[in-house]
């Protein structure tokens, strides 16, 4: 994970959605101003925010985890997910571990998987 210097945005902001998917956008919460990190994610209610404005999550819909738990989560992810933009973009295929592993720690969830040559699936995984 990304461990420099960090500015917080606590408010909407007009970069928030210009990536044109939901998952570069989520990427993009972790920006550079003026040669410096800036970090969209800096509590648990920035992570709220930003779910309520992509309008992936409702505030009743939204976790009630332990102080921070959704900050580290959230970017736990986004690190996962520019890794695999990186690695796609560098002409290499991404290993879907990281990300499997990350979402098995949820008691459903959908799962990417290869097959047959380079195709990947999506399967849902449930935990009983």
């Amino acid at each position: 994970m990304h461990s420099g210097p960090t500015h917080a945005a606590t408010v909407p902001h007009k970069l928030d959605f210009i990536g044109d998917h939901l998952a570069i956008d989520f990427i993009n919460t972790l920006r550079a101003h003026l040669g410096e990190p800036f970090e969209v994610f800096k509590t648990d209610e920035d992570v709220r925010g930003w779910l309520l404005r992509a309008g992936v999550s409702s505030p009743s819909e939204t976790p009630n985890w332990p102080a921070g738990a959704l900050l580290r989560k959230a970017r736990q992810l986004r690190e996962i997910a520019l890794k695999a933009v990186q690695a796609r973009k560098a002409g290499k295929c991404s290993s879907l571990d990281a990300l499997n592993s990350f979402l098995d720690h949820s008691t459903s969830h959908l799962q990417l998987v290869k097959r047959r040559g380079s195709r990947i699936e999506i399967d849902r995984k449930s935990v009983v």
